[in-house]
């Protein structure tokens, strides 16, 4: 019979500019990125949660032959360490959430042999067993985290009576079945979409087949979404992308084959959209775990078992797609005339967006002046006034365009030799501006930022320093 399989995930960032519709080239398509590194042995039918407070994943038990796995592995984006914590006994099977408010990873259930009822509770470095009473021992389960009512949800399982429930930390309690609550299942998924307050169900199998059905909880009832098209498959990773707002699937058996699709919902259509290529991706696998991670905006999977029922133990991550998402805007730039300005722009977005520089509206071009119009940083060398302006940047891929905020570029004429304060005159009011160019540079550019250091080089040796100091004086001189 095959072994029940579960996982476990839960999951912001804002990008200005003017978002627009759908670029005529290529196409939208997340990547997937093979980052496997000596870590956890290979498992399949484990739970893992992003830990908001440490930034890593946890990652607990598991089955591996010859049978069930107890350990506990954190991972950090660098690699995996192994956390050498005692707590629950080996199992898999069981469900995991992180409880950001608590700052503790919640696991319930599982199977070690026998069907598992105990709740465990982890503080980043000990287990402690939270509560023994509540829900029926089980496996095959989901959990979710759901953080604006701050309580970990809980459906379905071999073993369970197929209704919701709810941890706040101290108590579980049994949640009335209002709405359209889903059947009896193992083998589904749960995420929280943190945007719209409510944790979704995807997918799984009861005693009449597997389920295409995409079901929400808010705390107070079940809502059904209609679908023309959606994941059929049990055992799959599913997990919210809080910056991009998707429901993301994963893998899963679909009775004759293990899938490696890459399904996501964006919470409203009426379609899961497949959203990868199809070279590049994990093999084809099922009782995998994929989670989150909302600081470096992508999800990482981990092993499961494939379609020749290898046990895996490889780690990738999902970068979905999207139009240009831009991180940092460009900044507002004063130089004197003859100086070096320079735009830059931040985007986190896959597929790798096209790049347009423009002043006032109109597309610039490299000539040997201006030097990375199609790129992200812009140069213009040897600045003068005419180059003053709005600049802004058009960024263009497969899912679409977006236009960066507009940044002003300010061309003051050049200084006269001595006039360290750009003011126009040579006077006692340089005194200070040009003691400091003597003293520190560094901090001279950063209080006169529209201002040439080259300016205080009074005796034209190449250098601004102390012999250029009377000089500075008999410019001071009636």
């Amino acid at each position: 019979m095959r072994l029940i399989r579960t996982l476990a995930r839960f999951g912001v960032a804002t990008a200005a500019g003017v978002l627009s519709g759908r670029a005529s080239f290529g196409q939208c398509l997340g990547v997937w990125t093979d980052v496997s590194s000596p870590g956890p042995s290979p498992r399949q039918d484990h739970a893992m949660v992003y830990d908001t407070l440490r930034d890593r994943i946890v990652l607990f038990g598991g089955f591996t032959a010859p049978g069930a796995i107890g350990d506990t592995w954190a991972w950090d984006q660098t690699g995996w360490t192994d956390l050498n914590a005692t707590g629950p006994s080996p199992r898999s099977d069981h469900a995991m959430a992180y409880d950001s408010a608590r700052d503790r990873v919640v696991l319930f259930g599982g199977y070690d042999g026998a069907l598992d009822g105990e709740t465990w509770e982890f503080d980043g470095s000990a287990w402690t067993l939270a509560a023994t009473g509540g829900p029926s021992a089980r496996r095959g389960h989901a959990m979710a985290y759901d953080s604006a009512r701050q309580r970990v949800v809980m459906f379905g399982g071999v073993g369970s009576d197929g209704g919701t429930w709810e941890w706040d930390g101290a108590s579980w309690v049994r949640m009335p079945d209002n709405g359209s609550p889903p059947t009896h299942r193992w083998g589904h998924g749960l995420a929280f979409d943190s945007l719209r307050n409510r944790t979704v169900l995807a997918s799984g199998r009861d005693l009449g087949g597997f389920k295409t059905d995409t079901k929400s909880w808010n705390g107070s009832a079940w809502t059904s979404h209609a679908f023309t098209t959606a994941p059929t498959s049990e055992t799959a990773g599913l997990a919210y992308d809080s910056f991009r707002d998707r429901v993301v699937s994963f893998g899963g058996w679909t009775g004759t084959s293990s899938s490696n699709n890459t399904r996501e919902w964006n919470g409203v259509s009426t379609s899961w959209t497949t959203t990868t290529a199809t070279t590049g991706r994990p093999p084809a696998r099922q009782q995998l775990a994929i989670v989150y991670d909302p600081l470096h905006r992508r999800i990482v999977l981990f092993g499961g078992q494939s379609s020749t029922n290898q046990i895996l133990g490889d780690t990738w991550i999902y970068q979905g797609p999207s139009a240009p998402l831009i991180i940092q805007q460009p900044m507002d730039v004063a130089v004197s005339s003859g100086q070096m300005a320079a735009f830059s722009v931040q985007v986190g977005t896959v597929p790798a967006p096209s790049y347009q520089w423009r002043r006032s509206g109109a597309n610039l071009v490299d000539d040997g002046r201006i030097v990375g119009a199609t790129t992200a940083s812009l140069t213009i060398h040897d600045a003068q006034p005419a180059d003053a302006g709005s600049y802004d940047v058009v960024l263009s891929n497969a899912c679409g365009t977006q236009t960066s905020s507009a940044a002003v570029l300010t061309v003051q004429p050049a200084a006269a030799q001595g006039d360290l304060n750009c003011d126009g005159s040579v006077n006692v009011l340089d005194i200070n501006p040009f003691v400091l160019a003597l003293s520190d540079p560094a901090a001279y550019a950063g209080l006169y930022p529209g201002c040439m250091i080259e300016n205080g080089d009074i005796n034209g040796d190449g250098s601004v320093d102390v012999l250029d100091i009377n000089p500075f004086v008999a410019l001071l001189l009636p």
